[in-house]
């Protein structure tokens, strides 16, 4: 006898047939919005999915994803694995997109962003600065009775490399939500920050730029029209997000 297989959850009430299994059984768990409506009901957003249903996505970014909540979903959502790894991970994308894009983005300003990493930028160079008189130091020790059971130069060198490495992960040069020059219009600024999160999402699940289906997926999210080369333009100070790998050919 032949097991039967577990029938599949209806697609949500007004998605088209076209749309993945996986995204209508994800967008039961959202709360109404015109940005999800659109997403699953605009006849562009075909080529994206089906782009995206035969990608290979990182699958520890989707677990990340769903284990820290950032794409909406509860952590239980495909508990028996009845999605493929391509089908999680579009609609992974789909609700991360769904959340980011509805309500306006927080902007930040570039200086106000960097300013938490500066003090740890500020102390490697002091130590660094020590270094030339590391010498000195340990002879004081030495002298008072209390010499060290190291080498101060080399362990001023780590400490400084410790705090570099802290400060420039605090840098703002990743986050999307940053703005450093102002178009003065705060729509043309959100429109740009959300462009840079959905790319950040886009890169963070299939480590590829896909800028043409970033500007797709925005386009229809908000309904306002951007290009491809918006997209490289918007998120050039993002180097993580544009990272191109050797055989990659952007869409």
């Amino acid at each position: 006898m032949t097991a039967s297989k577990k029938p599949q959850r209806p697609v949500a009430k007004g998605v088209p047939a076209r749309v993945s299994a996986s995204i209508a059984d994800a967008a039961r768990h959202l709360p109404p919005s015109g940005v999800a409506e659109r997403l699953l009901t605009d006849a562009r957003m075909e080529t994206v999915w089906r782009f995206l249903l035969r990608q290979n996505a990182d699958q520890e970014a989707v677990a990340q994803h769903l284990l820290f909540n950032d794409a909406g979903l509860p952590t239980t959502w495909d508990a028996e694995q009845k999605f493929s790894p391509q089908q999680r991970a579009a609609a992974v994308f789909f609700v991360s997109v769904v959340g980011d894009l509805t309500g306006e983005p927080d902007l930040i300003k570039h200086a106000e962003a960097d300013a938490p990493a500066q003090p740890f930028l500020d102390a490697a160079k002091l130590c660094r600065e020590m270094i030339r008189n590391a010498e000195g130091y340990q002879r004081g020790y030495d002298e008072a009775g209390q010499p060290l059971s190291f080498d101060l130069a080399k362990a001023l060198d780590v400490v400084a490399d410790c705090l570099e490495y802290k400060g420039k992960a605090a840098l703002a040069a990743n986050d999307p939500h940053v703005i450093k020059r102002s178009s003065n219009e705060r729509g043309d600024d959100a429109l740009r920050v959300k462009t840079r999160l959905v790319a950040a999402t886009m890169f963070s699940l299939y480590g590829k730029r896909n800028l043409g289906l970033t500007a797709t997926v925005v386009t229809v999210a908000t309904g306002v029209k951007i290009q491809k080369k918006d997209v490289e333009n918007w998120c050039r100070h993002i180097p993580a997000y544009l990272k191109k790998s050797p055989n990659e050919q952007p869409r």
